[in-house]
């Protein structure tokens, strides 16, 4: 988790540092000696985005928790070096080389991997969770000036949907925590999940999920005429299945779910 810097700089060994704000500096990430960050993995995302916005590909000599040292791909003599501040978690800009950068615009920039392109565009998958490969690409042109492979795009709009609507693959594992929920809050409901394979196995695959809560018991006994219908559709997501719904007839001939 990003921690939010204060408005306050770093104090060390009696000089000031500036400190880098997570709100209005990751937009336009202004690299500059003595710059503080407050971990490693915030100064790795705002490096990557200065490499994407001046054009360059970084090329890492050492990535480590303690200390980064990149330089550019070019090696026109452009370096900068960063380690901890101190005995505390902070990280800092310690040197850097070769200022101002003055190479060529790189349009085919390896820092601006999916990761990158997910994080940078996730709003807009929020606005338009179906926009084309298509559109994406043209979108990313524009916007970074980066001519990305369509399997990176393709990789990058999997992992924003999925930063948006959650892992379906993971959601799977808390089926039985949520008919643990529906059982603790609605006394009286049944709630099932069966699996497939031997009560040892530990990767279980999931067969179907049952759920019947206690006012619709109550409703169907006192208000339905004995009949049940039933009614489906197909589930579209990654996994497939179907979607089934009990269905009954109240006093009013209104349907009952």
């Amino acid at each position: 988790m990003l921690i939010e810097p204060t408005d306050s700089d770093i104090e060390a060994n009696g000089v000031t540092f500036p400190e880098f704000n997570l709100n209005s500096d990751m937009a336009h990430p202004n690299m500059q000696v003595g710059l503080v960050f407050p971990n490693v993995q915030l100064y790795r995302k705002a490096l990557r985005k200065h490499s994407v916005k001046n054009g360059f590909q970084l090329l890492f000599e050492k990535n480590e928790s303690n200390r980064v040292t990149a330089k550019c791909k070019n090696l026109c003599g452009w370096r900068i070096y960063a380690s901890f501040l101190g005995k505390s978690t902070s990280f800092q800009i310690k040197s850097i080389k070769g200022e101002p950068h003055r190479c060529h615009r790189d349009f085919r920039n390896r820092s601006a991997n999916s990761t990158y392109l997910a994080d940078r565009f996730l709003q807009n998958f929020v606005d338009d969770p179906h926009m084309t490969l298509n559109s994406f690409k043209k979108l990313v042109r524009r916007e970074v000036n980066i001519y990305a492979h369509r399997q990176k795009l393709y990789r990058a709009k999997i992992k924003a949907i999925e930063a948006i609507q959650g892992n379906v693959k993971e959601q799977y594992n808390k089926l039985r925590y949520y008919c643990k929920q529906i059982l603790k809050e609605n006394p009286g409901s049944t709630a099932v999940v069966k699996v497939e394979g031997p009560p040892i196995y530990k990767n279980p695959t999931f067969q179907r999920i049952f759920i019947l809560y206690e006012a619709q018991k109550r409703g169907f006994l006192l208000g339905c005429r004995p009949i049940i219908g039933l009614d489906a559709c197909f589930l579209k997501g990654p996994y497939g299945g179907q979607l089934m719904a009990a269905i009954g007839r109240d006093g009013n001939n209104q349907m009952f779910h």
